[in-house]
């Protein structure tokens, strides 16, 4: 087969060539939260910008550490995360499951049709290895009010690229209840599952819900030495996977700005300026709209300070103070936050 021949077969069959991939961040290059985050269990965001532990119940005793790790070991990759088990989870309950996990808005997905006569075949593909620690690993998609699509993949020690092609389904109970900017859908790679959770059929949509997984599972938290890496993280219309889809980092960052924004402050932020006499303001604009008005959290010098009217383009705080040459009213820190 020529060359031509199999970059033909390898192009989207419709739609742009650019924008294919709803996924944010799945090169793994942003990373507002920090080089690492530790304890990552119920629920916990990684340092990379739209990755979280999904986790189906709470009180579940397996931790990790998140890492982006510079690779030179995949053609046309830098970054990737790491995720190294620190506290080990051998007796898994019942009800008990996790997962690597993106949420994207319902206003994203709904163009795919999942669950209407106009529904597309869709892909989803990843890179991964897994030095210790790999196994059997179910990938896939969940509705938030719909269905499930997880197939299973085989994770080993050197990297490969998982396809996970998810048919055409006209079910109207597969399809997402959320509209607007709600979760629309879930994307996930299934690190362990109970007896309860485990009982998928592969390659088989199926009702959505807490179960993600097959009985082939690997419990992915049982052992501190195993670890696993992914980047390339992709979904798009089609019923075959193209290349990733690498963007300007200016680009991914702006996006991953929409769920959350980090105010890089050394050490002196924002400066709280006279507004009236009895009172001084600081006004932080973010850099693009958010998903919708955030939950900020700040640190200060200067003053007891109160947020003010909030939304999803700016914040304000103040505090009860009259301007004094001698002092000074300053953020130390901020953070914005409108995840999924």
């Amino acid at each position: 087969m020529s060359n031509a021949r199999k970059l033909a077969d390898n192009l989207p069959t419709e739609g742009s060539l650019s924008g294919r991939n709803v996924i944010v961040n799945g090169g793994m290059t942003v990373t507002q939260r920090g080089s690492s985050q530790t304890g990552v269990g119920v629920d916990t965001f990684t340092n990379i910008d739209r990755f979280k532990q999904y986790a189906s119940v709470g009180g579940m005793a397996g931790r990790s550490t998140s890492t982006q790790e510079t690779i030179t070991d995949l053609k046309g990759f830098t970054k990737a995360l790491k995720l190294q088990v620190t506290t080990a989870d051998t007796s898994v309950g019942s009800t008990e499951s996790y997962g690597l996990n993106t949420r994207l808005e319902a206003d994203d997905i709904l163009r795919f049709g999942i669950g209407t006569a106009n529904a597309q075949a869709i892909t989803l593909s990843f890179y991964a290895k897994a030095p210790t620690g790999g196994g059997v690993f179910c990938a896939g998609i969940s509705l938030p009010g719909g269905g499930n699509y997880f197939e299973e993949v085989t994770i080993g020690t050197s990297w490969a690229r998982h396809e996970i092609k998810i048919p055409v389904t006209t079910t109207s109970s597969h399809a997402t209840t959320a509209t607007g900017t709600a979760a629309g859908i879930e994307v996930q790679i299934t690190l362990m599952a109970g007896s309860s959770y485990n009982t998928l059929t592969n390659k088989t949509w199926s009702a959505g819900g807490s179960n993600r997984a097959t009985s082939n599972q690997t419990n992915f938290y049982s052992s501190t030495s195993n670890n696993l890496f992914i980047t390339g993280l992709q979904l798009e219309a089609g019923p075959q996977s193209t290349p990733f889809e690498h963007e300007p980092f200016g680009v991914t960052l702006s996006k991953c700005e929409r769920y959350f924004y980090k105010l890089p402050i050394s050490t002196y932020g924002p400066f709280f300026c006279n507004y009236v006499t009895s009172h001084r303001f600081a006004h932080i604009w973010f850099p693009v709209r958010m998903r919708t008005t955030p939950t900020s959290t700040t640190t200060n010098a200067g003053g007891t300070i109160y947020e003010y009217h909030p939304d999803p383009y700016h914040t304000k705080y103040y505090v009860t103070a009259s301007y004094d040459s001698g002092s000074s009213v300053y953020l130390q820190s901020f953070q914005a936050d409108a995840e999924l």
